[in-house]
């Protein structure tokens, strides 16, 4: 059940969502565009289906595991997203009102669902909820989104360095393995040394916490390579979680639907010998490799979605009543 905002918050002010309403028309034409370019994708490989039936069937005999991690890694990354709102939200300042984590994740969970419909609601409904419901200044809300963004555009750069310092060194596994969580070690500690500086501890925890999905995203396109019977090799791994990461923040469309495919499926055959792990991969593979990947985004984020829907349904449904009950005690 999709969650319905009222057109005002509760003191009387315009609702975000009166906002969202003045560029529909725009969000939903560039949902279409989306569409039409998912819709691209899927012909494409449709055209080529038997071929990666044939991969996927012998390849997940071998690689059992990469099936149900591609459903349970979107998962970790709705909490890890939840956990980055948590900290840029929740500022040491009584004038603003904290967000519970669990609620927080709910809220988050909803709009990843919501976010699949035209013209991107779940974001808007995010921040009328905080509105509405939790009376935080949509100011703050809108600037901790913008944060948020520089957080994964933080992240994805970190993960490039890291992958040209190990390409550099020419690093074995076990190097790379120890490489690549070491932003994230190293943005905490800095995060508790600098604890007395609320705002730089905050986005220090919040780019780790980044960062830590942004290597879930990592494991996600190695999966989901994996299972179509071509597994990735770092650098190419890297390459298309960065490009995909630039997809899913294109405003006018629905969680990079479409776009994303697209990015991955001509970004795989140019990608130069010395990132690649073999031969090099058809825009047909690097296609069916991403829409693997949105069908198991979809799966998993359907039961997260209706679930983080009821909470924030009921939740404003009670502040609600709240809200009434408190105007009839001052009509009283």
């Amino acid at each position: 059940m999709i969650p319905s905002i009222p057109e005002q918050a509760t003191d009387g002010t315009a609702s975000p969502l009166a906002s969202w309403r003045g560029s529909r028309a725009l969000r939903i034409a560039g949902s279409l565009v989306g569409l039409a370019l998912f819709a691209s994708a899927v012909w494409v490989v449709a055209g080529n289906w038997h071929d990666i039936a044939v991969a996927v069937r012998s390849a997940t005999h071998a690689s059992w595991w990469t099936l149900p991690a591609l459903i349970l890694l979107p998962w970790t990354s709705c909490t890890l997203a939840a956990a980055m709102y948590h900290q840029l939200l929740n500022r040491d300042d009584p004038s603003l009102p904290r967000v519970r984590y669990t609620e927080g994740l709910a809220v988050i969970a909803c709009t990843w669902l919501m976010n699949y419909l035209p013209a991107r609601p779940g974001m808007f409904g995010r921040l009328a909820y905080h509105k509405i419901v939790n009376g935080m200044p949509l100011r703050h809300s809108v600037s901790m989104s913008i944060v948020a963004i520089s957080c994964a555009g933080v992240g994805v750069l970190l993960l490039i360095v890291v992958a040209l310092i190990a390409h550099a060194l020419q690093g074995a596994t076990i190097v790379v393995a120890i490489m690549l969580p070491l932003p994230a070690v190293l943005l905490g500690i800095a995060g508790v040394r600098l604890r007395r500086r609320e705002l730089v501890r905050r986005y220090l925890f919040a780019c780790c916490v980044r960062y830590i999905d942004v290597l879930t995203w990592l494991g996600r396109y190695v999966c989901a390579f994996t299972a179509l019977g071509r597994p990735l090799a770092l650098s190419e791994a890297v390459a298309l979680t960065a490009v995909s990461q630039a997809a899913m923040l294109v405003p006018l469309v629905s969680n990079g639907l479409g776009l994303r495919e697209w990015a991955v499926g001509l970004l795989g055959p140019i990608l130069p010998a010395w990132m690649r792990s073999g031969s090099s991969l058809t825009s047909e593979l690097s296609l069916a490799g991403d829409l693997l990947h949105r069908a198991a985004d979809i799966i998993a984020a359907i039961p997260a979605g209706l679930i983080g829907s009821y909470v924030v349904n009921r939740n404003i449904r009670k502040s609600s009543r709240t809200e009434n009950t408190g105007n009839a005690k001052k009509s009283e």
